[in-house]
């Protein structure tokens, strides 16, 4: 059995290799995909519920900034927050995993 170590330069990145390998000792076994690893229930706040419903409508993140009176870099941060949660490499693969978790269907309704 060879031994190997890795170098980590995020604070909670410690705890999600433990989550998905496992404490020292334990048998290696294959990842989960990205977003299974936070479990099959994803919860998302009404901020980012509305960045989704304006994201939706086509608004960029600059026009969504001024929208919610936030800073597009804040807005950026939680676009790529829920796009880690649901899985998503991309803004289409977002869009796509946040209406088949049902995610759009409060801001679709509030529209």
């Amino acid at each position: 059995m060879s031994s190997w170590s890795v170098i980590l330069r995020h604070a909670g990145a410690g705890s999600r290799l433990l989550r998905v390998w496992g404490g020292p000792g334990d048998a290696a076994r294959p990842a989960k995909k990205r977003g299974e690893m936070y479990g099959a229930s994803i919860k998302i706040t009404d901020l980012q519920r509305r960045i989704l419903q304006e994201m939706l409508s086509g608004a960029t993140d600059d026009v969504i900034a001024r929208r919610l009176y936030m800073s597009e870099r804040a807005v950026r941060q939680q676009i790529a927050h829920v796009a880690d949660l649901v899985g998503a490499r991309g803004r289409f693969a977002l869009g796509v995993e946040a209406a088949r978790r049902g995610l759009l269907e409060r801001a679709v309704a509030g529209r």
